[in-house]
């Protein structure tokens, strides 16, 4: 498989991952927008890497799951209120 459509698989599952999560962040409430939405930010991320970094990196999973695990780390300790972000 050519690099460009390895570009093109990974932005497309960019797109539709990321039309899913407007439309979670618009419509859903509860248990879908909570937990669902921070799942799904996940391969958002690797998609979007994968765009731009088509060779193969062993490392990037574990690294775009280091990243989701220090946000959810962050949103514990409440980040935007120690910083005064509304």
């Amino acid at each position: 498989m050519s690099d460009f459509s390895k570009r093109m698989i990974a932005l497309c599952g960019f797109v539709l991952l990321l039309a899913v999560e407007i439309i979670i962040g618009n419509f859903a409430h509860g248990f879908l927008r909570a937990y669902v939405g921070d799942v799904l930010v996940i391969p958002l991320i690797y998609c979007f890497v994968r765009i731009f970094y088509v060779r193969p990196a062993v490392w990037l999973p574990a690294a775009v799951g280091g990243l989701g695990i220090l946000a959810e780390i962050l949103q514990y300790f409440d980040l935007c209120g120690l910083l005064g972000i509304p």
